[in-house]
């Protein structure tokens, strides 16, 4: 697929809402720390995703397998370091039937690829009932109580994102890109105004985290059911309405873009095993301050490792190690 830039900062933007969004529990608390969490989880991970299904398209076997075996041994070497140091650092070991922490979107993506390379054109061509089907998975599924083993509910929750982004074109996104700014804009505030009105009724984060069986909420399973296709509904449009929104490009932010991957690989490490150490052994208390520093020291460490080629060895080690010293 030819590049393109404006997605490229699309994927920019998304990437800083990660980080923000896996910071803010570690450094803030707080009314405020709610609303931010809730809203920044509405539609960061579900068009990360998105993202994630309009970039992927069938491939030649021989490809198909470089791609695989890349994601992999990247997922495994990042997985083996999380063990590492979260033994030295925690002294706790990381359990092996389920990806670390933010490793469960790669674990999920190669799953993900795997299952649009498989499927028989005839299925997938067959867009609404492939769509409809991913959709009741996602709510019928948390009746079954794997939750986080093996990435389990993510892997059907978000499902529907990656398919919509699969079916998702050039002439779509341009289409969105071309609609008057005011609509995305009060579709986005109506979302987040919806999602913050329902912060004292529902577990709205436990929801849209996506992770956890109907078991393991405290609520009657109708009312989390009924509450999970609400916030499909509210992920999407917000979700949609950001792309929509996102429709300039400077070079920066391509460029950067370009490096997500990275960013996401190593933000988890450095929060958990560099900042909250720091911070733990200084005592320094949470708050909004806390949290914002944190964010963009994370930001910064990010993008200067993204340009470090020695530790690109470790974000590809099947492609720039194994593939291109034919080990």
């Amino acid at each position: 697929m030819e590049r393109d830039s404006i997605i490229d900062t699309l994927k920019y933007v998304l990437i800083l809402f990660v980080i923000i969004g896996h910071t803010l529990p570690k450094f803030m608390g707080g009314v405020i720390f709610t609303h931010l969490m809730n809203g920044i989880y509405l539609f960061h991970m579900p068009l990360f995703v998105m993202l994630s299904g309009y970039l992927t398209h069938r491939q030649p076997v021989a490809k198909f397998k470089d791609s695989m075996l890349s994601l992999l041994l990247t997922l495994c070497t990042f997985e083996f370091i999380s063990l590492v140091l979260k033994a030295l650092v925690y002294h706790t070991l990381i359990p092996i039937y389920q990806p670390y922490w933010t490793l469960w979107y790669l674990f999920c993506l190669i799953l993900w690829r795997i299952a649009i390379q498989i499927i028989p054109d005839v299925v997938l061509n067959k867009k609404a009932v492939v769509l409809t089907v991913s959709i009741i998975a996602s709510i019928v599924t948390p009746f079954i109580p794997l939750g986080y083993i093996g990435s389990f509910q993510r892997f059907f929750t978000f499902l529907p994102f990656f398919m919509i982004g699969y079916y998702m074109n050039r002439e779509t996104m341009q289409r969105l890109r071309n609609i008057n700014i005011a609509v995305p804009i009060i579709t986005l505030a109506f979302c987040l105004t919806v999602t913050a009105s329902l912060d004292q009724q529902l577990p709205v984060l436990k929801i849209l985290r996506g992770a956890e069986h109907y078991g393991q909420f405290d609520e009657n399973i109708e009312l989390v059911l009924c509450s999970k296709l609400l916030f499909f509904v509210l992920s999407l449009l917000s979700s949609i309405a950001i792309i929509s929104i996102i429709r300039w490009t400077t070079q920066f932010t391509a460029n950067e873009g370009t490096k997500s991957l990275t960013y996401y690989l190593y933000h988890g490490l450095i929060i958990e095993f560099v900042l909250v150490p720091i911070v733990h052994i200084l005592h320094i208390e949470q708050s909004i301050f806390v949290a914002m520093a944190a964010t963009i020291i994370c930001v910064l460490i990010c993008y200067y490792l993204s340009k470090s080629r020695k530790l690109s060895l470790l974000t590809d080690p099947y492609r720039n190690i194994i593939k291109k010293h034919k080990l």
